[in-house]
């Protein structure tokens, strides 16, 4: 009967022992892979060529507006870039505003490294005769916020993804 048992206790610390040599095995494989994630977003930023896929819409009024990401993005391609988002707010001109639809030179850009790996992008965008304040603040893994401000527009933030393929 000791016998038995002592087989019985064996067998448990092998199975045990190798359980956690696959957890601890699975854990790096993911650290490696959210590494090499991240690493991919840093280039893509400092590349200067990236694509915001937005999917939220945040203003004074509502709390949060579910976006298609195929129609809300924002394109930053070296000194151009290319805003096609949904607007919900006041406009403070004579025309009614549904969108903000842009396509712009970039005037200035600085990049500010946050913490825990983030960045905030500020840009002057300007076209079609405005200019616009566009803050966009980039996390390790790729998610965004992004805040825009024009003279003729309520402050809206936007969320979304970055876009990391080629």
């Amino acid at each position: 009967l000791m016998k038995k048992n002592t087989y019985i206790i064996i067998l448990v610390m092998l199975i045990l022992a190798s359980a956690c040599t696959s957890t601890r095995e699975l854990s790096e494989k993911r650290e490696i892979a959210r590494t090499a994630h991240q690493e991919a977003v840093l280039n893509t930023i400092e590349s200067g060529n990236y694509v915001v896929m937005v999917d939220k819409l945040y203003t004074r009024r509502y709390t949060g507006v579910d976006l298609e990401p195929r129609n809300n993005y924002l394109v930053i391609e070296n000194n151009k870039a290319r805003i096609n988002l949904a607007y919900i707010g006041r406009s403070y001109t004579t025309r009614a505003v549904a969108g903000i639809n842009v396509t712009g030179i970039v005037e200035e850009k600085t990049i500010t490294p946050k913490k825990k790996g983030s960045n905030l992008i500020s840009m002057k965008i300007r076209g079609g005769g405005e200019l616009f304040s566009v803050n966009v603040r980039i996390s390790a893994s790729g998610h965004c916020q992004i805040n825009i401000n024009n003279a003729r527009l309520d402050n809206v933030s936007y969320r979304g993804e970055i876009d990391l393929r080629p």
